[in-house]
């Protein structure tokens, strides 16, 4: 598939692992766009000064006064983001920040030629957060837009500064129920190779979750990019 974007965000201080995802994503995936969301950061960065025909970037700023708010922002701003890019894109990839992708992604695109949404499913988690939203993409479908037009209005209903933290992965995993019981096929479960906070050697993406960010096995991964 053509015209594909991956997105991802950042606060200043995840500002440096942003950077290590889009390097990883130069070495690894070649006529995909990219496009940075910063958050609360000048535009001095590191993006503004290595300009490529395949890098987009947008800025917000959020009320610094509360670190929770941001927090909580930037966490539920990929709802925001998927449904600008999806506007010109045949299809968009959110991918937190403390991602980094390890090899060749192109058999996770391909999913797109049968599937509209693509995200993984973790069976033990609690029923409303089973499905995970660190590596999640949308096809440019008109069930999509629909989708992300709904998930905008019920995560900013209140504003910009009321957002709370998990509220994206509650909201998309109510959504994607209901979808699921319209017809199957729209939702892929994508495999744990794309979204491996165990860190295992032949994963494709691997994702700092939690304490993972210190793992020394991450760590090192993340020196590759410096």
């Amino acid at each position: 598939m053509k015209n594909l974007c991956i997105c991802s965000a950042a606060t200043s201080d995840y500002l440096n692992r942003l950077i290590t995802l889009y390097k990883s994503y130069v070495k690894n995936c070649s006529k995909v766009f990219f496009h940075v969301h910063l958050i609360n950061i000048d535009e001095d960065n590191f993006f503004e000064k290595n300009p490529s025909k395949w890098l987009s970037i947008s800025y917000s700023n959020i009320d610094p006064s509360d670190t929770n708010v941001i927090r909580a922002y930037a966490s539920n701003v990929r709802c925001r983001l998927l449904r600008n890019l999806i506007k010109k894109h045949s299809a968009v990839l959110w991918f937190d920040a403390d991602s980094i992708i390890r090899r060749d992604l192109g058999d996770l695109f391909k999913l797109f030629e049968s599937h509209i949404i693509l995200a993984h499913k973790k069976e033990k988690s609690k029923e409303e957060l089973k499905w995970k939203t660190g590596i999640i993409g949308f096809k440019s479908h008109k069930i999509c837009v629909k989708f992300l037009d709904e998930w905008i209005n019920e995560t900013f209903s209140n504003g910009d500064n009321n957002c709370h933290w998990f509220q994206d992965q509650e909201i998309f995993g109510r959504k994607v129920k209901k979808l699921l019981e319209k017809d199957p096929s729209y939702i892929y479960n994508i495999s744990r190779s794309y979204i491996d906070w165990k860190l295992k050697e032949k994963s494709h993406i691997w994702v700092g979750k939690g304490e993972q960010k210190n793992n020394k096995i991450y760590l090192k991964e993340e020196e590759k990019f410096n």
